[in-house]
């Protein structure tokens, strides 16, 4: 199953930092095994529910993580994480 967030919805648009700010807390879950909430997701559409939106913290054991970031003026990045194991 998958867990859909966003670290917007607890620290605001950070601009230029909102693409590194993704990567840490992508790669803090994946060290962790915890995945923050969407704060403020409170009443789903139900004709778009997805049930992998976290509504508040969770304990997964995490392999990957994809980070999507769009930017203005169409600058967009996608990059995946996976967990180091020694």
């Amino acid at each position: 199953r998958v867990s859909v967030n966003a670290t917007k919805s607890m620290v605001g648009h950070t601009l230029g930092a909102a693409g590194a700010i993704g990567a840490i807390v992508c790669a803090l879950a994946l060290d962790t095994g915890l995945v923050h909430p969407t704060v403020n997701y409170e009443d789903p559409d139900p004709d778009c529910a997805l049930p992998g939106i976290a509504r508040e913290t969770r304990k997964r054991p995490l392999k990957v993580a994809l980070l999507n970031a769009f930017g203005f003026g169409s600058n967009n990045a996608a990059v995946v994480l996976k967990k180091f194991v020694r």
